[in-house]
């Protein structure tokens, strides 16, 4: 099954999941205690699941990391009421896949159109 061919909430299912498991690893490299690790990478996938929707709706990069941080935020002062923690716990964490997989991928797309002009066919 290529991209193409899968649908759409397969894919916004599949990018929640991995947005979590990325959240929850960076979570751990910053030492996060282990009780918290799961709600991190709830928060991380909100925004995530909220900045592909408004990409998917026609929103910019920066259009949509704006609308995306709004039920972030939300969803980490929630995670912290609940489990009495500091807010910035789950704000650090969360905000990794809105800072740093839109830059990460508008670089390799740079890169893959730096290697066809490198490389001659």
């Amino acid at each position: 099954m290529t991209a193409a061919e899968m649908p759409v909430w397969f894919s916004l299912l599949a990018q929640f999941v991995l947005a979590m498991i990325a959240t929850m690893s960076f979570g751990i490299a910053f030492q996060v205690p282990r009780r918290h690790h799961l709600a991190c990478g709830l928060v991380g996938a909100v925004g995530w699941f909220v900045y592909e929707l408004a990409v998917l709706y026609g929103a910019d990069a920066a259009a949509a990391s704006l609308i995306a941080v709004i039920p972030l935020s939300l969803a980490a002062r929630i995670c912290a009421v609940l489990l009495k923690t500091p807010v910035t716990v789950f704000l650090l964490t969360g905000i990794f896949p809105l800072l740093f997989v839109p830059a990460a991928a508008g670089v390799m797309e740079l890169w893959a159109e730096m290697g066809e002009m490198l490389l001659p066919i």
